[in-house]
């Protein structure tokens, strides 16, 4: 007989497994060191691996349109034109999000951490649904289960060095 211990850890690393499409290391990505052309402004998107939220990936929106999703342990490189934006992340299974108003300028970079929001993903874990509704009852914009955050261009180059790009 199947042990179900055994059984289940097999299914979910089948379905984890094949979730993320990477390319090759940030450093090593023709983008990296690529100037960033005049009329457009380069976000870099990522996320240091870490056991809370691992599994989970977090869905990026500029002005509510979905720009992609970046895994644990990755980074999401795209060009998106200079002006006012709401940056936001959420998770697709989860309530609420958290959004930050930016001023992209042209030929600029920013560098964007997204990391899971301990408080929410503890009420989650605690109280499934129920939790995550009265977590996000007070907050607004700034609710779900991720957030992200504007990083120093010196500390962020470090931190996503080695991460893989997500296609």
């Amino acid at each position: 007989m199947i042990n179900p211990t055994r059984a289940c850890a097999i299914v979910a690393l089948l379905l984890v497994g094949g979730c993320v499409s990477t390319g090759g290391r940030y450093a090593e990505a023709p983008i990296a060191s690529a100037a960033v052309p005049a009329n457009k402004s380069r976000l870099v998107f990522f996320r240091e691996s870490g056991f809370v939220g691992s599994l989970a990936s977090f869905r990026v929106q500029i002005n509510d349109a979905t720009v992609g999703e970046v895994p644990s342990g990755s980074a999401l490189v795209i060009e998106y034109p200079p002006g006012p934006a709401r940056i936001s992340v959420d998770s697709a299974m989860t309530i609420g999000r958290y959004a930050i108003p930016v001023t992209l300028q042209g030929g600029k970079e920013y560098f964007l951490q997204i990391s899971p929001r301990g408080s929410a993903v503890a009420a989650s874990a605690v109280f499934g649904i129920v939790g995550q509704a009265l977590e996000n009852a007070d907050k607004g914009e700034r609710g779900g289960v991720a957030q992200v955050e504007l990083v120093d261009s010196t500390i962020a180059r470090a931190k996503v060095a080695q991460l893989p790009v997500v296609q």
